[in-house]
């Protein structure tokens, strides 16, 4: 890339096995890429001017501006290219699975007759505006129940990885044996019964209040049934739940 503007400002890089580049800094840079409309200038603001090897782009950097960028490959049902927000698209190519992105330094001719695309803002960046953490019991985790896909992504492990297996989520327990039955285990059973066990155990420790003969419920009882969603780290879990969700099936 072509750096176009140098800072003041500095930022300390950490790499793999606690490599540190310290006081490197911060500009502008531009390359020229190869479009659907034909070759433009990209203008990176906010960059750390290492250099010398390969550039490093930030997708999520990109993202923050509100461009598209698709890293996936088309062989898992990516698009593999970016669109900015002038309608431009870029492709990308993937090599030994990482992305990568055709670019060149672009000469004085062509970087003053070539369209200029704003990739990035012209203001300290502060990447930590992206952090989020999923917790252990965060309800975001627990898809809607039916005969869905559900991508769980391994948020504190992988990050976004597209490795994630494809999970159906059964709507009630029917649906669980059935589910279990295609995928050859018992894995939504098992994690059924482990959460009635702990309902049991905890009826236990209250002492034998229970009753022999059939009694009917109360004015005002609410039904209760089983909800099912994957965590984070990708274990199945089963919830045995009074209303709350909206499941028409799956009674107790």
């Amino acid at each position: 890339m072509k750096v176009i503007a140098k800072s003041d400002r500095t930022v300390d890089i950490q790499g793999i096995d606690n490599h540190q580049m310290t006081n490197v800094h911060i500009g502008t840079v531009a390359g020229l890429v190869n479009t659907n409309k034909g070759p433009v200038i990209l203008i990176m603001h906010q960059y750390a001017l290492v250099g010398r090897g390969h550039s490093i782009h930030s997708p999520s950097h990109w993202k923050w501006y509100k461009h598209q960028v698709c890293d996936k490959s088309v062989k898992v049902g990516g698009k593999q290219r970016i669109k900015t927000v002038d309608g431009y698209l870029i492709p990308l190519c993937i090599h030994n699975g990482l992305p990568h992105l055709s670019m060149r330094p672009p000469t004085d001719k062509e970087f003053n007759s070539l369209s200029h695309v704003v990739m990035t803002e012209d203001s300290d960046w502060d990447p930590s505006v992206l952090d989020f953490s999923f917790e252990e019991n965060d309800q975001q985790l627990i898809p809607p129940a039916g005969d869905i896909n559900f991508n769980p992504k391994l948020i504190k492990q992988n990050g976004e990885s597209s490795a994630c297996p494809i999970i159906k989520v059964p709507k009630d327990y029917a649906d669980a044996v059935r589910l279990d039955t295609i995928n050859g285990n018992t894995k939504w059973q098992n994690t059924t019964k482990l959460e009635l066990d702990q309902v049991v155990q905890v009826y236990k420790a209250f002492g034998n209040i229970g009753h022999k003969d059939h009694i009917e419920p109360p004015q005002g009882y609410k039904h209760i049934h089983l909800i099912y969603g994957v965590k984070h780290n990708g274990r199945f879990k089963a919830r045995l739940v009074a209303d709350g969700h909206n499941i028409a099936a799956g009674y107790v």
